[in-house]
């Protein structure tokens, strides 16, 4: 791609998730790490790339998650989030009051105790899939696993999940219509708030009578989608990046001890979250030697973060032998760090241990190109594979060995 402008130069440069995505933010990245851009065609930022400038921002107090700090310009009001919902919205003690309610059972030994229901959950899907010689991972287990694990949460009927999955879909997709995705989003509220009545929040909500009955069916709301969207969009990222890559599957296979690091190291690579997060500026402030007036959008890119070359030796190139002190952003920082990053893991975790045991010989279907997923999550829309795929060459995997096929 062309080279952006220099930082500071202000230029509105259009930038949409998809194909390319990392090149464009590798670009923007070494020539312009501080730089306005248009999302979506449509919807006015400031976009930073560099690890240490989103590192900060994450924990900066004059940056704010909610939109009411954002000064819109006349037609941009459709700017503003209409999937707003709960913590994502809030700062300050009122976002420390409901996480600290709704981290619990989020704790490490509560996301613990869900482990045999997501490895039970996950054998049934891999005993499906082993009965075909070909299956599509997303359709038959990267969707499945973790949109089962947070119905079971919230008390969603079997019948209903998909359905309600469909819905979440059309909140998240960027070209939707506005109105349209908050319309959906209250279709969404109603139906907590009526059919799912006997799940955690409403549990955490018996026991803390200060929770209104608003913040409850929003926080079921932020559960439902942060908690199979991203975790789809991982578990599809994770498996389409080593099934390209032959030999790391067949490493895991070999020996699942690296599967913790694995899931960890491409978490980096392509977290779902790869576009951003979004903050607004409160105060006038500058970053990286750029101004950023008060009230304005501020998008950090996690996932050009996570491949800064500054942080990361080789950033782009999976490496299972990582060793590193520096910080992966894939799930935030600070105050706003995912409720759900220890079970997101562990469901990602499960689903790789679970296929290279019992799948051991699998390979891509078909070359991958750039299909990607719709939505604001980034990840594979479809990943077909053969079962039974003809044995590839398998390497070693002492700590010392693998260091050769870095």
């Amino acid at each position: 791609m062309t080279a952006p402008a220099p930082t500071g130069s202000c230029p509105h440069l259009d930038l949409h998730p998809g194909p390319g995505l990392h090149q464009r933010l590798a670009a923007f990245r070494e020539h312009a790490p501080v730089v306005q851009v248009t999302l979506h065609g449509r919807v006015p930022a400031w976009l930073l790339t560099r690890a240490a400038d989103v590192e900060r921002a994450l924990t900066d107090p004059r940056l704010a998650s909610d939109d009411r700090w954002l000064h819109s310009a006349p037609g941009q009001d459709e700017g503003r989030s209409s999937v707003k919902v709960s913590l994502m919205g809030l700062d300050g003690a009122e976002h420390t009051r409901l996480r600290h309610i709704l981290a619990r059972p989020f704790t490490p030994r509560n996301i613990e105790s869900f482990r045999p229901r997501v490895q039970a959950l996950t054998d049934e899907l891999v005993d499906r899939i082993e009965r075909q010689p070909t299956a599509d991972l997303i359709q038959d287990l990267a969707l499945p696993l973790p949109l089962h694990v947070i119905c079971d949460i919230l008390g969603i009927p079997p019948d209903d999940r998909d359905p309600v999955h469909q819905l979440t879909r059309r909140i998240l997709a960027p070209e939707s219509d506005p109105q349209a995705r908050e319309d959906t989003r209250d279709r969404l509220r109603d139906y907590l708030g009526t059919h799912s009545r006997h799940h955690v929040v409403t549990g955490i909500g018996a026991h803390h009578g200060d929770l209104t009955t608003s913040e409850l069916t929003d926080a079921g709301l932020l559960l439902l989608m942060a908690g199979h969207e991203t975790t789809t969009a991982l578990i599809g990222s994770i498996l389409r990046t080593l099934l390209e890559r032959p030999a790391h599957y067949q490493a895991l296979t070999h020996d699942p001890s690296l599967i913790p690091r694995a899931v960890d190291e491409i978490s980096r690579l392509h977290g779902p979250v790869a576009l951003g997060v979004t903050r607004y500026s409160t105060v006038d402030l500058t970053i990286s030697g750029t101004r950023i007036p008060a009230g304005q959008r501020v998008l950090l890119s996690l996932g050009a973060a996570d491949r800064d070359p500054a942080r990361w030796t080789d950033p782009d190139r999976p490496d299972l032998a990582r060793r590193s002190r520096a910080r992966v952003l894939a799930f935030g920082q600070g105050p706003h760090y995912c409720l759900g990053a220890g079970l997101a893991r562990m469901e990602a975790q499960i689903a790789l241990a679970t296929l290279t045991r019992r799948v051991p010989h699998l390979a891509l279907a078909e070359h991958m190109g750039t299909l990607e997923q719709p939505g604001i999550f980034h990840g594979p829309a479809r990943l077909p594979v053969r079962l039974h795929a003809t044995p590839q060459p398998t390497l070693p995997t002492t700590e010392s060995q693998m260091a050769d096929f870095r």
